[in-house]
């Protein structure tokens, strides 16, 4: 015989469920923001890119393998899987925590990671590339292989 509290505690642990899902999602947008990572277009970034003389620092956080398929034809791109960047990036890349970095992956959930981790190793002027590649080839930007 089934008790007529049950679906009641289903639908409350359902319920919890959700609420707690959304708090972790709007969370995640908030520490970005409290992190100093700013997320910038590909039109944004581009623009930067082509600065004559500049000192942005570019990581592409994919994959190995979609590394090689297409990057950002940059010769100072750096590639560091998003799982290593707080292990390689002051190495490889920049100790200086003012430095500017964008960072991009394929749609941008990556590279928000990366950015996250590198907000919280005290690095301050953090860019991530909305959209990622994806968004710099739907804008017809050239990559190279």
């Amino acid at each position: 015989m089934s008790s007529p509290i049950s679906p009641l505690i289903i639908a409350g642990i359902s319920l919890a469920a959700a609420g707690i899902a959304y708090a972790t999602h709007r969370n995640s947008a908030s520490i970005i923001m409290s992190n100093n990572v700013r997320t910038l277009s590909v039109a944004e970034c581009k623009k930067i890119l082509d600065a004559p003389g500049r000192a942005t620092k570019l990581v592409d956080v994919r994959a190995q393998h979609e590394w090689a398929a297409g990057h950002l034809p940059y010769p100072d791109n750096v590639n560091i899987p998003h799982t290593q960047v707080g292990q390689r990036f002051p190495g490889e890349v920049t100790n200086n925590r003012s430095a500017e970095v964008i960072l991009y992956c394929a749609a941008g959930g990556r590279s928000g990671m990366a950015a996250n981790t590198l907000a919280d190793m005290g690095y301050t002027n953090v860019i991530n590339m909305q959209g990622g590649i994806t968004a710099w080839n739907n804008a017809g930007f050239p990559t190279e292989k």
